[in-house]
């Protein structure tokens, strides 16, 4: 009896020992190992993570550093109405708890017109070549902020993979609402999509017959080209025959 007993004490020893000495080095590791990257759509490209967090406060202002075009000023303004807290727009020396758009166009060749970089701080600064950068940079931002105005700190260089991003609408047999298109709009902008593909069909001046079921106004078309120059996107009026033409058919078989 008083072997099993020594045996088991042996057993427990070991047991302890082995512990006291993997336990470290798995609290090591777990320490060690890499932050996940922000939850954004689409996720962030080589994110780089640092300790602590961005807070966004009351006093904190949109600066604009560098930035000469209109469009790049234009969307910093619409930028701060949708922030959480309003920020206002300014152009100076940032300060802590700011958010900077900076343009710089030297950074052509290394991001594009659509990338960025990002850097969460105790400031968030978005630097692109172009305006499309820096508008894609602050729908990260938007992101990142407007949950609850909070941001990991790190930073990111986040260059699209393709060049054409898109989503494509079969607006030819309904009329899609013009409010519900510039919701899509939004929601493209926010994940980065460029392109947006209508199938459509625009009432015609010379042969009204046409106007039969689903159609679009030239007013209504020129309010969805102007909608997606506001987001960046680029708007593609298609028409895909035969299937698209059936309504003309009906109305106007002879035009077979």
């Amino acid at each position: 009896m008083d072997m099993q007993k020594a045996r088991r004490r042996t057993v427990w020893a070991v047991v302890a020992a082995l512990a006291a000495t993997l336990l470290p080095w798995q609290t090591a590791a777990a320490d060690e190992a890499p932050a996940a990257p922000p939850e954004v759509l689409p996720t962030l490209r080589q994110w780089q993570p640092d300790n602590g967090e961005f807070v966004l406060s009351d006093r904190a202002r949109i600066v604009l550093d560098g930035v000469r075009e209109r469009r790049t000023a234009d969307d910093a303004a619409r930028f701060a109405g949708e922030l959480a807290g309003k920020a206002q727009v300014f152009r100076g020396r940032a300060r802590a708890g700011d958010i900077v758009l900076r343009q710089d166009a030297s950074l052509k060749g290394a991001l594009g017109a659509e990338g960025y970089r990002l850097e969460v701080g105790d400031r968030v600064t978005v630097t692109a070549a172009a305006s499309a950068g820096v508008f894609y940079g602050s729908r990260t931002v938007l992101q990142l902020l407007n949950d609850d105005g909070r941001a990991a700190r790190g930073s990111a260089t986040d260059v699209p993979a393709y060049r054409e991003r898109g989503v494509g609408v079969c607006a030819c047999y309904i009329n899609v609402s013009l409010p519900w298109f510039e919701r899509l709009m939004k929601d493209m902008a926010s994940q980065k999509l460029n392109q947006l593909w209508i199938e459509a069909k625009v009432r015609s001046d010379t042969d009204p017959e046409s106007a039969f079921w689903g159609y679009y106004t030239k007013p209504q078309i020129r309010s969805l080209v102007a909608m997606a120059g506001s987001t960046t996107s680029t708007w593609c009026r298609r028409s895909t025959p035969p299937a698209t033409w059936t309504p003309i058919w009906r109305t106007t078989p002879n035009s077979s």
